[in-house]
């Protein structure tokens, strides 16, 4: 995974997942997997007071292109102005709104695991062998928490009380 941030000639700085397409030994275009764009809101002073926080902004990320399924997306390289790293707050944001935290019980899954177990785990049709080529014992122990229940005979529940 190699995170940039990635300014365009419309102006729209996207911070992405970005890969390189290459024909005749080209860079063509780019492959943007799951982009965000970048919107800087700049804290609005009113007065001296405040002057320490002038070099303060706020940073707000939402989906590059709002109407579309699509994660990845080819750009060609015409419309790219300059490639970056981002800061690592940046970074650290978008990776947390693009991979959120998995479920309790699930280990944190790669993307590339998750289409493996998609394909491996046909409840149907399980096969074991394969699973235990792919996924550690832990893990294995997990998704089998997750699918089939608790394996020590309890389940988790939750309880509330009135103050």
């Amino acid at each position: 995974m190699t995170i940039k941030l990635i300014l365009l000639q419309s102006g729209e700085q996207i911070v992405t997942d970005a890969r390189e397409i290459i024909s005749e030994e080209k860079t063509v275009a780019y492959l943007f997997k799951k982009p965000h764009k970048v919107t800087i809101n700049k804290p609005f002073l009113v007065s001296d007071e405040n002057r320490e926080q002038d070099d303060k902004v706020q940073i707000t990320l939402g989906p590059w292109i709002l109407l579309t399924p699509n994660d990845e997306i080819a750009v060609p390289n015409s419309y790219v102005i300059t490639i970056v790293d981002p800061i690592e707050s940046l970074e650290a944001m978008y990776l947390e709104k693009t991979n959120p935290p998995a479920p309790k019980g699930l280990p944190n899954l790669s993307d590339d695991q998750m289409q493996k177990l998609r394909e491996q785990l046909d409840l149907n049709n399980l096969d074991l062998e394969k699973l235990t080529q792919i996924y550690s014992p832990e893990e294995l122990e997990s998704l089998k928490e997750m699918y089939l229940g608790s394996t020590d005979g309890t389940d988790d529940q939750v309880s509330s009380t009135e103050e």
